[in-house]
């Protein structure tokens, strides 16, 4: 009946990603492959071969309704394009490397994301399930992007230029006059450096800003390094190295996710200090390590828990309304985390279990936020909190009505 919602099915490990398929099959996409739910209810099923479908996500049916495209990878640079056949279940290679997301197949056309935020095209031969030509760059520059069945294109522009603020009391100062594109940047111990992944035209690196003299210097060489977090001496730097890039590095495995770290005044290469099997998400240790603060939807939204580390322990639910991005102070006498309002603080009181004091909204504002790692830090003392603010006007949805025609002028004035 209208409006009633029906449990279809139980989806582990989590779904990342959902589409319906003509048949009244729901499409499952997760961190294990590819699985099919039937709409009314049951089981969900794995469709191919799940070694081949390495973390199925971003789903587009082709419009034979008979195969659907996923993107196949964990990691940007592994990660590829597979056709898998919802009859047979056959896996297949498209010829096509390294795009962000597959959105449709138009007039023979495979449209995609490519992996630097571009919206692009490519002949696509629905009978082999292989790509031909080259590739036509069409929207510059997205973040979200969706491309309906019927050829309406919605999508968000990029907002990844930004400024590194520090920001408290009243007052708000730049830190660089340049904006560039940041992501989660961290004091050092001491506060006088911070460190910063900055994304350039072949990837991401770590760079390391000295306050005093507000220059930089580059930490990694290339690849796509992430999510700096600073040794308690202040001495290394840890970073997510999802690809290699040029730095020279002990023990790196490809394929999952290193956890690197690196003297900050670049005296020596860095070393693999763990590989993760799976993703590393907002996860910290207390201060004095009896406390293990994390987000979680296990209660079926982003919430902020803390549960005792190491080994067993109940959870205690710190966000009361949601929340994500969980910080320590460093004295572990606080809890901050990014609330739908803006950054809040809870007390925590640590004795044989954790207790949660009062919450209190100490810095209203919706910046950029990382769902993969914290995008702010609080300063040594407290006082201030870095933050990113994005550069321009707010950013709006757009939305092309017969965006196919649109398709069909652009490919006609590159000759394609």
């Amino acid at each position: 009946m209208p409006g009633t919602i029906t449990r279809v099915v139980s989806a582990r490990p989590r779904a990342t990603l959902l589409a319906w398929a003509g048949d009244g099959t729901i499409l499952i996409g997760t961190e294990n492959g590819l699985f099919a739910a039937p709409a009314g209810g049951g089981p969900a099923t794995p469709l191919g071969d799940t070694t081949a479908v390495d973390g199925a996500s971003d789903l587009a049916l082709l419009p034979d309704g008979k195969t659907v495209l996923v993107r196949s990878g964990q990691h940007a640079p592994k990660a590829t394009i597979v056709a898998v056949s919802l009859r047979t279940k056959q896996v297949t290679g498209i010829g096509l490397a390294g795009a962000r997301a597959p959105l449709g197949v138009i007039d023979n056309r495979l449209v995609y994301l490519d992996e630097k935020g571009n919206v692009t095209a490519i002949g696509f031969d629905t009978n082999t399930l292989h790509v031909r030509g080259e590739p036509v760059l069409l929207e510059s520059n997205v973040d979200g992007v969706g491309l309906s069945r019927s050829g309406t294109l919605a999508y968000l522009p990029s907002a990844s230029m930004s400024r590194m603020v520090l920001t408290g009391g009243g007052t708000e100062v730049a830190l660089r006059s340049e904006p560039a594109n940041y992501e989660t940047p961290r004091f050092s111990p001491d506060g006088r450096r911070i460190a910063v992944s900055i994304q350039a035209d072949d990837g991401w690196d770590i760079w390391v800003l000295d306050r005093a003299s507000n220059t930089f210097t580059r930490q990694t060489t290339a690849g796509i390094n992430r999510a700096p977090e600073w040794s308690p001496d202040g001495k290394h730097i840890l970073y997510k190295a999802i690809t290699g890039g040029t730095i020279s590095t002990k023990g790196f495995s490809t394929g999952r996710t290193p956890i690197l770290w690196a003297p900050a005044d670049g005296s020596q290469q860095a070393e693999t200090l763990y590989v993760a099997d799976a993703a590393v998400n907002e996860a910290v240790l207390s201060p004095d390590q009896r406390w293990l603060v994390y987000q979680s939807d296990v209660s079926g939204r982003n919430e902020v828990f803390v549960r005792p580390f190491p080994g067993e322990g109940a959870r205690v639910q710190v966000s009361d309304n949601s929340g994500g991005e969980p910080m320590w102070d460093r004295k572990g006498l606080m809890l901050y985390y990014r609330a739908s309002e803006g950054i809040t603080v809870a007390t925590v009181t640590s004795g044989a279990v954790l207790s949660v004091g009062a919450r209190k909204l100490v810095l209203r504002g919706t910046d950029p936020s990382d769902p993969s790692h914290q995008s702010y830090d609080v300063a040594p003392d407290g006082a201030n909190f870095l933050m990113l603010r994005h550069e321009g006007n707010e950013r709006r949805a757009i939305v092309v009505h017969n965006w196919r025609r649109e398709l069909r002028e652009k490919l006609r004035k590159t000759g394609e």
